[in-house]
């Protein structure tokens, strides 16, 4: 069976999240952080998640998460919506530069100001939850 590698930048850094999406949260030997480059996070415009926005010399953290299988990737598709589609892109680590699925938004979605993980995390995650 073959397995995916994506790169989580929102919600889906947060463990509670990742959980209630697969089921499980991913064994911490899988996941790794990373940075993408030319990118910043931005709150989604009236929503409590984010989206990517293309920004020059700007980097967004995250997460790598690796040896996602097929049904991993089906949750995580549904998960995310019709907004948005996972493009592959070359994120940094620490020992190197590795590919990695990331979920772009549509033209569909406006954002608003930047957006902070540990923030949303301390603040809206259980909101977000509950939605």
């Amino acid at each position: 069976m073959s397995e995916s590698t994506l790169f989580f930048y929102g919600t889906l850094r947060a463990a509670e999240v990742r959980s209630a999406v697969l089921g499980d949260d991913l064994p911490a030997a899988h996941l790794t952080d990373a940075v993408l480059e030319n990118y910043q996070v931005k709150r989604v415009h009236g929503a409590l998640y984010p989206m990517l926005v293309a920004a020059a010399g700007e980097k967004a953290a995250g997460l790598v998460a690796t040896g996602l299988n097929r049904q991993a990737i089906q949750k995580l598709d549904q998960f995310e919506g019709p907004h948005y589609s996972r493009t592959a892109l070359q994120v940094l680590t620490a020992t190197g530069l590795v590919e990695a699925d990331i979920y772009l938004p549509h033209d569909k979605l406006s954002a608003a100001e930047p957006w902070n993980f540990d923030s949303w995390y301390k603040h809206d995650m259980t909101a977000f939850l509950r939605q």
